[in-house]
């Protein structure tokens, strides 16, 4: 919309989320949910770990060449980095990543669209779903 630098599902009303997931939901590229259910002793950021490092591994086994985050704070940019390159300098595959700052790049909102459907529940999933896959996670 005029003067808005980013799309922000969350932010957005139903009719316009409506829209956002249909544009999403035709761009053709795949989804992937990766869940973890915490258990108990483990902490956030392990658990975030365990998450990036599964990402780092479907990344590799596609074959990007080229990967974005979004931008987080620069500690967490930091762990980040160094779950992400363990992963690549145990492939040997060149793939250029970092994490960039959302109203740069517009395919982090598409992101953020499917990752609000799947976290909204209700009807808002089924709008995605077909270019969603799922997979569940053990730490």
């Amino acid at each position: 919309l005029p003067g808005q630098r980013r799309v922000h599902t969350a932010k957005e009303s139903a009719r316009r989320r409506r829209l956002l997931l249909d544009v999403v939901s035709a761009i053709d590229a795949e989804s992937v949910e990766f869940t973890l259910r915490r258990p108990p002793g483990l902490h956030p950021i392990e658990a975030r770990q365990v998450l990036l490092d599964a990402a780092s591994r479907r990344v590799i086994e596609r074959g990007v060449v080229m990967w974005q985050l979004d931008q987080q704070e620069a500690h967490q940019a930091v762990r980040d980095r160094n779950v992400i390159e363990t992963r690549i300098r145990a492939a040997n595959r060149p793939i250029v990543y970092d994490h960039v700052s959302s109203p740069g790049e517009p395919f982090l909102w598409a992101i953020d669209a499917v990752l609000w459907a799947v976290g909204s529940g209700g009807d808002w999933p089924r709008r995605i779903e077909h270019r969603l896959t799922n997979v569940p996670l053990r730490p």
